[in-house]
């Protein structure tokens, strides 16, 4: 009888009732598939997880941080590169400002009769009368100085590129320092006065790197001024001012 109970307890083991046993395939079955799942997915390619992102990353850029930087463009070497250099067209750097020469502005090279506000690049004008008497001859020695200056050549020669008869006004270029650099010359009669203006004054400045500091003219516009007015033997009126 025991060994009949023994066999009826196997039987009753064997024959458990079948929602367990599907129970447990269940969890075991669920938990294959997750891990089956989680290798996929760790070898799968790296473009293949972007596919997934690509409406995301088809966005178009945005102008302020997805575009490309534009490249920038070097600034000229220091040296080469001139603070100060007016327009060719004489508007504010050449010319005449109310029937007067304009006066010596900023760090440029200057001396100017009219810049009686800069003592450091203020000259006192001239008179022709210690020469001549007549106004004429006067404008006709100065023009004529000029052309033969510009006739003989050199490296300190003059160019003139400008004579306004009715003003009495004439406008010179002459080599200046450092070199390359031109010195533009002007000179105007005052009418009647037995007087003459003028103004000599760099177009380019040029700067001491990295210092930032203007290279002088070593006394180039004053030359070219002393050059004129002693071929002429005109005087300097000092202490007088037009203004």
């Amino acid at each position: 009888m025991y060994a009949t109970g023994g066999g009826s307890s196997h039987r009753a083991a064997a024959s458990a009732p079948p929602s367990a046993w599907a129970a447990t395939g269940g969890v075991v079955a669920l938990a294959a598939a997750a891990l089956l799942f989680c290798n996929v997915l760790a070898g799968a390619p790296p473009d293949a997880a972007a596919a997934g992102a690509a409406p995301a990353a088809a966005a178009a850029p945005t102008s302020t941080t997805d575009a490309p930087a534009a490249a920038a463009t070097p600034p000229p070497p220091a040296a080469d590169r001139p603070v100060w250099a007016p327009p060719a067209d004489g508007n504010g750097s050449y010319g005449l400002r109310k029937g007067s020469l304009q006066q010596c502005v900023g760090d440029a090279s200057c001396l100017s009769s009219t810049s009686v506000r800069n003592p450091s690049k203020f000259a006192p004008p001239w008179t022709w009368q210690s020469a001549t008497g007549d106004e004429a001859v006067a404008w006709a020695s100065l023009k004529a100085l000029l052309a033969r200056l510009e006739e003989a050549g050199g490296t300190g020669a003059p160019r003139v590129v400008a004579v306004d008869e009715a003003k009495r006004y004439i406008r010179s270029e002459w080599p200046g320092f450092p070199k390359g650099v031109t010195d533009v010359v002007e000179f105007l009669f005052v009418p009647g006065d037995g007087i003459v203006t003028f103004r000599s004054c760099s177009q380019e400045v040029r700067y001491i790197y990295p210092f930032q500091a203007p290279v002088g003219d070593l006394g180039a516009n004053l030359d070219h001024l002393t050059r004129v007015r002693t071929a002429l033997d005109w005087t300097e009126l000092s202490g007088y001012s037009i203004f």
